[in-house]
């Protein structure tokens, strides 16, 4: 892993040469987190494309998607001290992952980096977390049925339903 960890700190990634899954590992979580729900932290420097752009490439030619445009982030309802940046993570060779990884990506207002130096510039704040429902399907982690010692991975809410015995109320 290029990075560095600290328990009490977060992670430092050089690059995006890892998998969402494989960066989630390492990054520092903000609550008990055994089941990839909830968003862990780290800092990456963005790689330049071009000037003006950044390379969002990710891993096995994965990359992210930006879901919105840039949100300004306010302290107190001041001025904007930054941005957020909404994204899923895509990938033609891993499609079952695709959308299955969201980021929140933090940069700050360029008033606040004019005073670090340029080096400094391109390093951001990411959260990472697995999204559990995608368009109708619910995704259901380390549940075990009391009929069956089978665990389910992941299945259509209709059918999650059924093997937990609930009936539908619709």
């Amino acid at each position: 892993m290029n990075g560095r960890v600290d328990s009490e700190r977060i992670a430092t990634f050089r690059n995006h040469k890892q998998e969402p899954w494989d960066i989630y590992t390492h990054g520092v979580p903000c609550c008990n987190d055994d089941d990839c729900s909830q968003y862990r932290f780290f800092i990456t420097k963005l790689k330049k494309k071009s000037k003006s752009r950044y390379s969002r490439d990710v891993g096995n030619k994965g990359s992210w998607k930006q879901q919105d445009k840039s949100k300004p982030v306010r302290k107190n309802g001041g001025p904007v001290i930054g941005y957020k940046k909404s994204m899923c993570y895509m990938n033609k060779g891993y499609k079952q992952e695709n959308g299955h990884w969201l980021m929140k990506e933090y940069d700050l207002s360029t008033y606040i980096l004019d005073k670090f130096d340029k080096d400094c510039r391109d390093y951001v704040l990411c959260a990472i977390k697995k999204r559990t429902r995608i368009k109708g399907t619910m995704k259901l982690m380390n549940v075990v049925p009391d009929q069956t010692s089978a665990s389910v991975e992941s299945t259509s809410y209709e059918e999650a339903l059924e093997l937990l015995n609930i009936k539908s109320v619709l």
